[in-house]
């Protein structure tokens, strides 16, 4: 279960209360006006924003005091989630070792996830040749190569057109069902996701509340 206990972010003269638990397995909806708050959870939730009190935990293992690379999560963000310089392999490679020299049995995970992705035939290409949504594909795949249990979406579709982001967004849920993952996904068309996920968090003038989907 992730816990988010009363925790308290603030920014200049903003400040937001979020108070909510997660059942492992289960997909979470974000929504909310721009400037809410809701990217700064998720930037509170993977550590790159400090947060001013309350508790962050998961599988009743506190998260507070772990640096990123140390948290149970994988993220992937708007823009900029890929490295364009290189190509789809040595991108999806970087999900399992840093050096993106894999060992057979780990380049046995980069095919099967790129097949299961349908960007085999990618492979070889530099990210700079792919489609937005190619592209999403790499970094989905980058971060299910990762094997951490909480998947972050901040809006990663959004800058697609209406028929790719349902694509991604569908291939986003199956994922989730396949892999056993706990997601929690920003969106500003929370109309297009609300069906596939089990509940909703609404974040308005420094509140968050946590509703079931029907």
């Amino acid at each position: 279960m992730l816990s988010v206990d009363n925790v308290v972010i603030e920014r200049d003269n903003w400040q937001c209360r979020f108070n909510f638990q997660l059942t492992a397995g289960q997909m979470l909806l974000i929504s909310g006006a721009s400037g809410a708050g809701k990217s700064t959870l998720l930037d509170a939730l993977a550590g790159f924003t400090a947060i001013r009190g309350g508790e962050i935990s998961w599988q009743g293992q506190s998260l507070l005091g772990l640096e990123p690379a140390q948290r149970p999560v994988s993220m992937l963000f708007q823009q900029n989630n890929v490295f364009e310089h290189l190509s789809v392999a040595q991108n999806l490679a970087l999900g399992i070792s840093g050096s993106r020299k894999l060992r057979p049995e780990q380049q046995a995970r980069v095919t099967a996830i790129a097949e299961r992705l349908q960007i085999t035939d990618q492979l070889n290409k530099r990210c700079t040749m792919l489609s937005g949504g190619q592209q999403q594909r790499v970094a989905l795949g980058r971060a299910l190569l990762m094997q951490r249990p909480l998947l972050l979406l901040d809006e990663p579709f959004s800058a697609l057109d209406k028929t790719t982001r349902l694509t991604m967004q569908a291939l986003v849920k199956e994922m989730h069902d396949e892999f056993g993952l706990t997601t929690l996904v920003v969106s500003h068309q929370p109309e297009e996701m609300q069906a596939m996920v089990d509940a909703e968090l609404y974040v308005d003038k420094g509140e968050a509340n946590l509703r079931q989907a029907p």
